[in-house]
């Protein structure tokens, strides 16, 4: 995601609607506002953006498309007897998926009695900046849902359809049994009994990256991971901080201890892991079964991808665009993004699914 470019053009400044007195004035303040909002969403987008690949595939290049990890091959050389063909190693497919970007909209609407009467000034700001960062923030929910729901394969989410987040294997992101597409070998990438998170947990994590990781043959892969990342729990993420930070370990029985981690990750906070994003849950409650939740995450190497045909974005009314209904005379602002995130390769992250009641 850090090769993401965004371009809004327009004052980057808030104004106010108060100065508006007539339709064009205020169709060129609350595009100022939208502008502005989106562009703080961009800074704000997200911490999952960290987590992710983008394929930026543009318009016309259709809805659906497919993606693949690069081919492998066994990669332990054979004693070979004189005058004998060398051995020959597999040459192994990864994991594969395909994915179809989907749209999400979201629409303003002024009323014909709203602009006869110029109300303009009365419009809120607040309404204005949540309905300019609504696309935004659904890229944000949904690019967290195989994170909130990673022991699950699939989702029902708030649009009542079935969502698929399960990784190139079939199973779920956390999984104490993810298969090789060339070997009878399994591995896990989630912690054994789920522990909060602490000195010897991280360690826990670090371990399967290091004993428990194979490519598609069997062959074990190190991975280094370089973020911790939480959800809100503010002691959760404070605990990561001071592991990383401190120049003494946390257990030292003096000040004089070198603290290994110091410095060796970057500590994110991802708070839309444990918000509800399943039908029922249209306002993204707070989940705190989910707050504790952590994990160790290879951002270089991520499994996640993110295809988007377009990046959130912003219409406003006018006469030429239709952006007045004949029948009620509405006019109408829509904000629109075109993606669809897909889940391939659980090797990047180790998951600590912790639940509290």
């Amino acid at each position: 995601m850090a090769n993401a470019t965004y371009t809004f053009s327009g004052s980057t400044q808030p104004v106010g609607l108060g100065n508006a007195g007539s339709l064009a004035e205020a169709v060129a303040n609350i595009n100022i506002v939208y502008h502005k909002e989106l562009e703080d969403w961009v800074q704000k987008f997200s911490a999952m953006k960290n987590f992710y690949r983008l394929c930026y595939e543009g318009p016309g290049a259709g809805t659906d498309f497919y993606v693949s990890e690069a081919i492998t091959s066994s990669g332990v050389a054979h004693e070979t007897d004189e005058n004998a063909e060398p051995w020959i190693g597999d040459i192994t497919p990864g994991y594969s998926k395909s994915v179809t970007v989907k749209e999400r909209t979201y629409s303003l609407a002024l009323t014909w009695f709203f602009t006869y009467h110029n109300k303009y000034p009365q419009l809120e700001l607040d309404a204005i900046r949540g309905a300019a960062s609504a696309t935004g923030n659904r890229m944000e929910y949904d690019m967290a849902m195989p994170f909130t729901y990673c022991t699950s394969t699939a989702v029902t989410n708030i649009d009542a359809r079935s969502v698929d987040i399960s990784t190139g294997d079939g199973l779920s992101l956390a999984s104490a049994s993810h298969t090789l597409r060339n070997s009878p070998l399994t591995y896990r990438n989630r912690i054994a009994t789920d522990p909060q998170i602490s000195k010897g947990a991280i360690e826990l994590g670090e371990n399967l990256f290091h004993q428990q990781m194979y490519d598609n043959n069997g062959s074990p892969v190190a991975i280094v991971p370089d973020c911790i990342v939480t959800a809100s729990d503010k002691t959760t993420f404070n605990v990561a901080q001071q592991i990383v930070k401190s120049a003494s370990t946390l257990d030292a029985p003096n000040a004089s201890v070198h603290n290994p981690y110091q410095g060796a990750y970057r500590v994110i906070m991802a708070s839309a892991i444990d918000r509800k994003f399943n039908v029922g849950d249209k306002n993204f409650q707070f989940d705190s079964t989910k707050q504790k939740q952590w994990m160790l995450v290879d951002s270089m190497n991520s499994g996640l991808y993110l295809f988007v045909t377009l990046y959130p974005t912003v219409m406003a009314p006018t006469e030429a665009n239709g952006g007045t209904q004949f029948l009620t005379g509405q006019k109408t602002w829509k904000g629109r993004a075109v993606y669809e995130p897909v889940c391939l390769d659980p090797r990047f992250c180790v998951i600590s699914v912790v639940t509290t009641s």
